[in-house]
């Protein structure tokens, strides 16, 4: 075996080990990683002497024992190293710092107007990474690197925001090179479909699953996929831009004719009825979703009407997905369903209606485990690789 073959293998096993300690929830033993992971305990133990110089692992006490000397458990080093993740979306940024288990640490949003040139935008988030990073709680602390997200389509290899639908002026951005440019670290992007799943499976519900379909119903809608263990980009990094395919027959009494199947086309098609003169209390100039959301709460007829819509929307453009693919578990996320706690639900029900039964009963369907954090999160999450370098 070469010296550059033989490295290449170290590292491999390195990463090995972390990522089995990162996607477990308990403390484990030297003898338990070597079970996992195939190796000999002998190299499952100089793996832990190397990651524990690095600090990025310590001791967590001792397994018990059915006699003899009690193992010693391992874990990550939640207290050394910290990952910056920063969430671009439609007239806001998340930015959080979170450790290496995803614990947030720091959280704060940025707002801005879709008619800011992306460059200031940008600029100003760097200005405020800056800022914290350079406070007295983190100084101390190592920045393992920044990661991004932003709507779709994105060139992650190349570091570049395409042109999201809903950010008009958001057109090939070197956004990676901005910040690399501003910061001596590693830095990565994701489209956000992508960063919330990874979101969920670092941190969340599919921590266990090796097939994963997650639907994002935000202000546009997106998808995306775990596969076999693997994130599933495609061949342009374009999997699982949702919004362009074909809709399915659209209600009668439907304005605009697009689906809805997500916050930006049920403000316009609720805004088409209301100039239609649909009853409702909606007031006439509908400007946001949380307006649109009270009304909802309110039992408003033209609200709950249009929710109706796009949860049959949703679930059948999910229902494609999950026959295509075939996952074990379903993921739905986004503002939008945490704005509608029974959206999910009754998603749901589409989705098992328009399914195959054997795919129906393989299947698991639940709701994000995170909030509006998830994209910042999963953002933050890209960079974990990089701790091992």
């Amino acid at each position: 075996m070469t010296v550059t073959n033989a490295n290449m293998l170290k590292t491999a096993n390195r990463r090995r080990v972390f990522e089995l300690l990162h996607r477990s929830e308990e403390p484990m033993t030297q003898q338990e990683m070597a079970k996992t992971t195939g190796l000999t305990v002998a190299s499952v133990g100089n793996i832990l002497v190397d990651l524990e110089k690095a600090r990025l692992l310590q001791e967590a006490g001792q397994a018990l024992s059915n006699g003899g000397r009690k193992p010693t458990l391992y874990t990550l080093d939640s207290e050394w190293h910290y990952l910056v993740g920063v969430s671009i979306s439609v007239e806001e940024v998340v930015l959080v710092i979170t450790t290496l288990k995803g614990e947030i640490i720091y959280r704060e949003t940025e707002s801005f107007s879709l008619a800011e040139e992306p460059e200031a935008v940008i600029g100003r988030v760097i200005n405020r990474v800056k800022k914290i990073v350079n406070a007295p709680k983190f100084q101390l602390k190592k920045m393992v690197g920044i990661g991004i997200s932003s709507p779709g389509p994105v060139n992650a290899d190349k570091g570049t925001i395409l042109s999201p639908p809903h950010l008009p002026l958001w057109r090939n951005i070197q956004v990676v090179t901005l910040f690399e440019k501003a910061f001596d670290t590693a830095v990565c992007l994701e489209k956000d479909a992508n960063c919330m799943l990874l979101g969920e499976w670092h941190y969340g519900h599919a921590r266990e699953a090796e097939n994963v379909l997650y639907f994002m119903i935000d202000f546009g809608i997106g998808s995306s996929y775990i596969i076999n263990g693997q994130l599933f980009r495609g061949t342009t990094h374009l999997a699982g831009e949702v919004g362009f395919e074909s809709r399915r027959l659209r209600p009668k009494n439907n304005v605009t004719g697009k689906a809805l199947y997500s916050i930006l086309p049920i403000l316009e098609e609720t805004k088409g009825r209301i100039h239609r003169g649909d009853s409702t209390s909606l007031p006439k100039n509908l400007h946001s979703i949380e307006e649109f959301i009270e009304g909802l709460a309110k039992g408003d007829p033209l609200a709950q009407e249009i929710i109706q819509e796009s949860m049959e929307d949703v679930g059948s453009a999910i229902a494609d997905k999950v026959n295509f693919l075939n996952p074990e578990l379903v993921v739905i996320g986004g503002r939008l369903i945490t704005a509608v706690p029974e959206f999910p639900e009754e998603a749901e029900k589409i989705v098992r209606e328009c399914v195959y039964p054997e795919t129906a009963g393989a299947m698991e369907f639940i709701s994000s485990k995170f909030g509006q954090e998830a994209e910042a999160m999963g953002a933050a999450s890209l960079i974990l690789k990089r701790a091992l370098h």
